[in-house]
């Protein structure tokens, strides 16, 4: 029923897609009306987009599924469904590894997650509405590419836990992780990160030939593709977030790191608040089962003060943008002391994070948390290393953080809950042997036993509160998301539903003008809509097949 609810909601969306500058771009270069492919042009254009234009496949897949007419609309609801469905299956494989503790409560969680959490982030972040998921080009991109990314991570994955596979499986698993780092830049480090999360938990005994080239493959395919020359050259055409001209290579990826961090931070705090908490619930519920106690909750001690001085020490680079920023260029308050403070600390968290992470490898039911991690932090890398804060370019590791920060605490929950039925189990054990024991000389340390099971039990533990918060924070706003699109596409398409009547009536020859809207009620909701331009309206008529003796104005 909840993925009948969710397609229904993802098909009301998409109901009567609006067309960005960019769709119009893809649906048209290939000089036909309603965007049917020349197949001559189809290996030429994707050369383009390589080695000139961006250096991603995904703008040609964009242009095959504008092609496809009145099932547009279909297919990007589409894609949004797969985005959640893809999740629910990555969180599903987490609550399988509970064995006994997959219970009915784990896969509520998995599910709510995974309808939730796309919607969530909406909540968190509402221009990646416009930007992102109503953009179709960019949806293509971003929200078909990470539920691909998320589906190829799960398959490498049950790979990994059967121990062997077929070799056409195998194969087949691989060329679709090489496709989806192909596909899109970003997703190609989330991919790295998997695999080498993979490769960490793999076991001695399970490094067969076949999954050693298995993820080289991947691997190499996944660093392989930024040799795309279009992607380089599409960096070379995008605007710094200000003036770094003058730096050298290393100080403009300091200072764009900075920018990054300290903005993220300032922008979203509540992402990386939750996803602090949900490591440390989690280090807090593995403690006592990891090799060397001691040290891992040292580690967990500075992870905590370096995350929490990561938060004071950003805050006070933002402060000096607002009171130096008229005085002193950005690029120098970004190279200030504070701010190299800030990449140390931030080193330190992100450092012990990974040691606690890899710590648990040894926990069958938390070992999964390793691969995920990776993930986040490979999609993060790029993001940080060209100082993009917000934006579509944080889409996916945005999204990422979430489906770590709900890993992290469903294993954290379920390992609570594992040593809370044990330590009932020992209690009423103990007192029913007890019960029976006759008044010996160690009744009274047995009481003491049965007394300590007992509270033991009985107490909630601070891993489950926090555990438990973070899912609350991590899910509850999909409401506040999922409500506030609904209104703000049902405002665009009230204005837009015209236009289509329009556009068909110019097609049949019965109209004289098109008469399209300069701006869309909702513009945040539709980011690159660009009625005004000239640019725009010409590619409308081609596409639709209107003649030029139809004109497309503006009102």
């Amino acid at each position: 029923m909840a993925w009948i609810c969710l397609a229904a909601f993802w098909l009301y969306i998409w109901r009567t897609p609006i067309w960005s500058a960019d769709d119009l771009l893809f649906a048209t270069r290939s000089g036909t009306s309603h965007g049917r492919i020349a197949w001559d042009r189809v290996l030429p254009l994707l050369a383009d987009d390589v080695n000139n234009r961006v250096g991603r496949s995904a703008d040609m897949l964009a242009q095959f599924i504008f092609s496809t007419g009145p099932l547009i609309g279909i297919i990007m609801a589409a894609c949004c469904f797969l985005q959640s469905f893809a999740v629910w299956r990555l969180l599903r494989a987490v609550s399988a590894q509970f064995g006994k503790g997959d219970d009915v409560v784990s896969r509520i969680v998995a599910l709510a997650a995974g309808v939730a959490l796309p919607l969530s982030l909406l909540a968190t972040e509402p221009g990646l509405a416009g930007s992102t998921v109503m953009f179709m080009a960019a949806n293509v991109g971003y929200v078909l590419g990470s539920a691909m990314m998320v589906a190829a991570a799960v398959l490498l994955w049950r790979v990994r836990e059967r121990g062997s596979a077929p070799l056409w499986q195998l194969v087949l698993v691989v060329a679709f992780a090489c496709f989806v780092g192909i596909h899109h830049e970003l997703l190609a480090l989330g991919i790295a990160g998997v695999v080498m999360g993979l490769a960490v938990v793999t076991r001695r005994s399970d490094w067969r030939p076949s999954w050693v080239i298995a993820l080289l493959v991947v691997l190499a395919v996944s660093f392989g593709r930024y040799a795309a020359g279009g992607l380089w050259k599409r960096q070379d055409r995008l605007l710094r977030p200000f003036p770094i001209d003058d730096l050298s290579a290393v100080q403009q990826h300091r200072v764009l790191a900075v920018f990054a961090v300290s903005q993220s931070l300032g922008v979203h705090p509540e992402l990386y608040i939750c996803l602090a908490a949900a490591v440390a619930a989690l280090a807090w519920a593995v403690r006592r089962k990891v090799a060397h106690p001691q040290v891992f909750v040292a580690i967990l001690v500075v992870f905590v003060v370096s995350a929490a001085a990561m938060a004071m020490v950003a805050t006070k680079v933002r402060r000096n943008v607002t009171l130096n920023a008229a005085t002193l260029g950005r690029a120098e308050i970004y190279s200030a002391g504070s701010a190299t403070l800030l990449l140390g600390v931030t080193a330190v968290a992100v450092a012990a994070m990974v040691v606690l992470v890899v710590s648990v490898r040894t926990i069958a039911q938390a070992r999964i948390v390793v691969p995920v991690t990776g993930m986040m932090l490979g999609l993060y890398s790029m993001p940080v290393l060209l100082g993009s804060p917000y934006g579509r370019t944080l889409y996916v590791p945005m999204l990422m953080c979430m489906v770590a920060s709900v890993t992290m605490a469903m294993v954290a929950l379920a390992m609570v809950r594992a040593d809370a039925a044990q330590a009932a189990q020992g209690a009423d054990s103990a007192q029913g042997v007890g019960a029976s024991a006759t008044m010996a000389a160690g009744d009274g340390e047995r009481a003491n036993v049965v007394a300590e099971d007992g509270e033991r039990a009985s107490r909630v533990p601070a891993a489950a509160v926090a555990a438990v918060l973070v899912l609350a924070a991590s899910i509850g706003p999909a409401v506040q998301g999922g409500t506030h699109l609904v209104n703000a596409v049902d405002s665009n398409i009230v204005v837009w539903k015209p236009v289509v009547r329009q556009l068909e009536a110019a097609e049949m020859g019965s109209a004289r003008a098109v008469v399209i809207p300069k701006n869309l009620p909702r513009a945040d909701y539709a980011a690159d809509y660009t009625g005004v331009g000239v640019y725009y309206r010409g590619n409308l008529a081609k596409y639709c097949g209107i003649p030029a003796s139809i004109r497309i104005k503006t009102r």
